[in-house]
């Protein structure tokens, strides 16, 4: 197994969103009935339009990569610089919206740290997708 293994990235994301939910777990513990329930309501739309633009962005991806074989690294280039993007956009949102809702400095701060965590664990698996299948030449 090396560093540009797909399956060594997929098992590293993976372990990451672990972790990630394990953190998050702890740090809903720490707040109150009532801190709980502003922060679902905050987020409940922000969840299902999310899942929903993923969803369409993989659709779209497979239909255009099947649809046009030539283009299929520009897509896949392309589709990797929106999940950036898109990852980035919500992080600064859900960080306005997570300051707006005033939960403490340890709970925004427990966001950071998953956030950076998942952002990474995001790059090498991307990297390692883009090596094993891009390779540079």
């Amino acid at each position: 197994m090396t560093l540009t293994d797909p399956f060594l990235a997929i098992f590293v994301f993976v372990g990451v969103m672990v972790i990630n939910r394990i953190l998050a777990e702890k740090a809903l513990k720490r707040l109150t009935p009532e801190e709980k329930a502003r922060l679902l309501d905050a987020f409940s739309n922000y969840r299902i339009y999310s899942t929903l633009i993923l969803v369409l962005l993989v659709v779209g991806f497979f239909v255009a990569s099947r649809t046009t074989s030539d283009l299929r690294p520009t897509i896949t280039w392309g589709m990797f610089s929106f999940v950036i993007v898109f990852f980035v956009g919500t992080l600064i949102l859900s960080y306005a919206k997570l300051r707006r809702l005033a939960l403490g400095d340890s709970y925004v701060n427990n966001f950071i740290l998953r956030s950076v965590l998942q952002f990474i664990a995001l790059a090498f698996l991307m990297f390692t997708f883009s090596m094993r299948y891009f390779p540079s030449r």
